[in-house]
């Protein structure tokens, strides 16, 4: 399970992110909507490790990862801007990280390229790939590091919806494979509104509603004036 508590942070008096309390669970997609500059990245970098919070506290299965430096996190991340070997085909871009992180067997990475249907695409070139396929390398490549948390910047950002339901599938089916714990960024509520089971608005620096896909009791619906800006 993944933990924020109380997050906080600010860049020279700006304050960005202020008391960010969220439970993600093995296996659970959260989906954090809000508009652009509204935090969203801020947060996966606090996760990552790239920033310092001001105050508050990350954990991961009951572990505290407040000072421990990014690469010893058992996190990962794709970034919208996806950072591909250009020169190389699928399957050395897919292992690339094993060289510095030697964690995953052959047999994992085969069985990551399978539930992400990369079996057919594995000797080509990264440019000879649609955008749902690039996110799918991407994703195989930062899960060959065996990642408790994945997070993903805004990954759907330009997809287009018809095309992109297959990957959103896949991934899907990885999470609950692997029962990680995903945090998915985006700024229109179309990109997510089927994807995640949890939807949360963070507007203002602060968590400001969620939404359950699953229902139940204690669920709380969008209010509308949150779902307008999923153009912008």
């Amino acid at each position: 399970m993944l933990v924020l508590e109380n997050l906080r942070k600010s860049f020279d008096g700006h304050l960005v992110l202020d008391h960010i309390d969220l439970k993600v669970a093995g296996g659970e997609i959260v989906s954090i909507l809000g508009r652009p500059g509204s935090g969203k990245t801020t947060l996966l970098n606090l996760i990552l490790g790239v920033y310092n919070g001001d105050c508050g506290n990350i954990i991961i299965d009951g572990y505290n990862i407040i000072g421990v430096p990014p690469e010893e996190r058992p996190v990962n991340v794709v970034f919208r801007d996806f950072d591909f070997l250009w020169d190389m085909n699928v399957y050395k871009n897919i292992i690339s990280d094993i060289r510095y992180r030697p964690i995953s067997s052959m047999s994992d990475v085969n069985e990551i390229i399978q539930l992400l249907g990369l079996e057919d695409f594995l000797t080509k070139k990264i440019t000879q790939l649609s955008g749902e396929q690039r996110l799918k390398v991407a994703v195989a490549r930062i899960m060959t590091t065996k990642p408790k948390v994945l997070l993903l910047d805004a990954p759907f950002e330009f997809l287009e919806r018809s095309r992109s339901d297959e990957v959103r599938e896949s991934i899907k089916k990885l999470v609950r494979h692997y029962h990680l714990c995903a945090l998915v960024t985006a700024s229109k509520y179309t990109d997510v509104c089927a994807f995640g089971d949890r939807i949360v608005v963070l507007e203002n620096g602060c968590i400001s509603s969620w939404n359950s896909s699953r229902g139940g009791e204690n669920e709380r619906r969008l209010p509308r004036s949150k779902v307008r800006f999923r153009h912008g």
